[in-house]
């Protein structure tokens, strides 16, 4: 059986990131995150109960099979920054695509996606065309555990976001994930900037620097989180908002250092050519 992606492409061009798609990134990073652990809850739940009641049925241990229960998803899920296609006008942009071994298929595309309903819209398109192609794939008859993964794709079926409260909540984080998508900007003209001006002597303060980023982010990212801790009203929804902050601070500090090491790699990779160039002279 051939893997395949479904994918989420989020433009990171010029334009686009100006408008918001560093933050569109950020946010649709976390929902697919969401994503699988729904998915990982849910399917711990249907082992759990399978387990159980094959129990009940036999003693033997071979006779203990889980029945339609997906060990692990056939078609993967996730985001990925992309480069510019010339929908500049209308960014941020972002793409839908279906790869597998033989070939990428474009399904959808999405302009203005410059607000967190919008990155809700786009990821809850995703699961869905996720969740159909993965059934016919499978052929698969198990409509009760296809039901339950419908009903809380990153919990966005629910109406709650409609309210006001929720409103201003989504408000508040896709200002603060412009910020930080700034920051993360940036931190990355300062890499480039500092490299070539100091070469290798700028990678001994790395780690100071990128500090320096990740607190930057830190101060956006603390009130949001009091904020959308401050309004859940379910034990269910502060656990959310936890999970909310807990990852994206990680992302936030995945991607800083990310930048660093890339930059470390190509400045390795330049001293090679150079170290290269001069003993070839030396040779000749």
């Amino acid at each position: 059986m051939l893997k395949s992606t479904i994918c989420i492409e989020v433009c990171q061009g010029p334009d686009c990131t100006g408008l918001g798609g560093g933050a569109a990134l950020l946010e649709i990073e976390e929902l697919i995150q969401e994503e699988r652990y729904q998915e990982e809850q849910q399917h711990q739940h249907i082992t759990t109960s399978s387990t159980q009641h094959h129990h009940q049925q036999q003693e033997d241990e071979q006779s203990v099979v889980l029945v339609g229960v997906p060990v692990v998803p056939i078609i993967h899920f996730q985001a990925e920054a992309g480069s510019c296609r010339n929908f500049c006008t209308v960014g941020p942009n972002v793409h839908i695509s279906h790869q597998n071994r033989k070939s990428l298929s474009l399904l959808e595309s999405y302009h203005r996606v410059k607000d967190v309903s919008s990155c809700r819209e786009v990821v809850q398109n995703a699961c869905s065309r996720r969740r159909t192609r993965q059934k016919n794939e499978t052929q698969r008859t198990d409509d009760e555990s296809c039901t339950r993964s419908h009903q809380n794709p990153t919990s966005m079926h629910s109406h709650s976001h409609e309210n006001m409260m929720t409103r201003r909540v989504d408000r508040k984080r896709w200002e603060a994930l412009r910020n930080i998508s700034r920051v993360i900007s940036k931190c990355k003209k300062d890499v480039t900037s500092s490299s070539s001006s100091l070469g290798n002597a700028c990678n001994t303060r790395n780690a100071s620097q990128c500090q320096k980023w990740k607190e930057s982010c830190e101060r956006h990212l603390d009130p949001l989180a009091k904020v959308e801790l401050s309004a859940a009203t379910t034990n269910g929804s502060k656990d959310r908002a936890a999970r909310r902050s807990e990852r994206l601070a990680r992302n936030i500090s995945e991607k800083l250092a990310k930048c660093y090491k890339q930059e470390e790699s190509s400045d390795e990779e330049s001293d090679s050519d150079s170290n290269s160039d001069s003993s070839d002279h030396s040779s000749s």
